[in-house]
């Protein structure tokens, strides 16, 4: 039993950190990314509202009016406007 324990130590020598250490890892700086503040952001309904003006005019325009997905998304605005209007989350 014992000179199996003497040769199970023997192999574990090869599992040991090598004498030499590895050269350090050197670690570049993030750079920080800053925001534009300047303008201030405007309020989601004023956005829903002037998409919804902006929708409208280019239906009236003629010319091609909506597509499939404009005509969606105009409808789909004019819900949620209506949703807050009677104050109920939809």
């Amino acid at each position: 039993l014992g000179a199996t324990r003497a040769a199970h130590a023997d192999g574990l020598g090869d599992l040991d950190a090598p004498e030499e250490a590895a050269a350090p890892i050197k670690v570049s700086a993030v750079q920080a990314v800053t925001i534009d503040a300047s303008k201030p952001k405007q309020p989601k309904v004023a956005k829903q509202y002037a998409r919804i003006e902006e929708l409208k005019k280019k239906g009236d325009l003629g010319g091609g009016g909506l597509t499939d997905k404009e005509r969606k998304e105009l409808n789909r605005l004019k819900a949620e406007e209506m949703c807050e209007m009677l104050g109920r989350g939809c």
